[in-house]
C-alpha cells in the first residue's frame, strides 16, 4: 500500500485525530502525553487517511539529537505503516541536521509496531523517570 508522509503541527486535524484515537484505546496515553502546542508532528497517510504519526523535535540543548514521542499507529493500518513512519521520521531528522534519533515510546511499539531493533536502535530504561515512557531507543542516523 502506498504511504505519504507530511510534517504538520500537533494542531493539524490529522494529528489531533491520531492522538485522540490513541488516547481512547491506549492506557499509556495519559492527558500529559500530548505534545506541546505548536510541536512538529509527522502524519503518515494510507489510502487517503491518517494511519500513523508522531511528534518529532530537535533536542535544543543537545545538537544533533532529535526526539520522537507520542507515537500513534492505527490498529487497522497496513503492516508497513509503522516502518514507513520510521523512514519518514529518520529522513526529516537527518535532513534537519540530526545525527541521532531517539524514540520515547512504550515497549510494545519498539519492536511490535515499529520494528526498531532490526534497524539498529539500542533500547534503554525509562528516560528521566518519566512514567509515561516505558523505554527509549536510539540510533545514529546514516549519512
Amino acid at each position: 500500500m502506498q504511504h505519504d508522509a507530511r510534517q504538520v503541527t500537533v494542531e493539524d486535524a490529522d494529528a489531533v485525530g491520531l492522538l485522540d484515537a490513541a488516547r481512547a484505546r491506549q492506557p499509556y496515553a495519559r492527558p500529559g502525553w500530548t505534545p506541546a502546542a505548536g510541536a512538529p508532528f509527522v502524519v503518515l497517510r494510507e489510502g487517503g487517511r491518517p494511519v500513523a504519526g508522531a511528534a518529532l523535535e530537535p533536542d535544543h540543548p543537545t545538537p544533533g539529537r532529535w526526539y520522537v514521542s507520542a507515537v500513534c499507529v492505527e490498529p487497522d493500518a497496513s503492516p508497513a505503516a509503522g516502518s514507513n513512519l520510521v523512514d519518514a521520521l529518520e529522513a526529516i531528522a537527518h535532513d534537519g541536521g540530526g545525527t541521532h534519533l531517539r524514540f520515547d515510546a512504550t515497549a510494545f511499539l519498539v519492536d511490535g509496531g515499529l520494528g526498531l531493533t532490526p534497524r539498529g536502535y539500542v533500547t534503554g530504561p525509562p528516560y528521566d523517570g518519566n512514567a509515561d515512557v516505558e523505554v527509549w531507543t536510539e540510533r545514529l542516523l546514516g549519512d
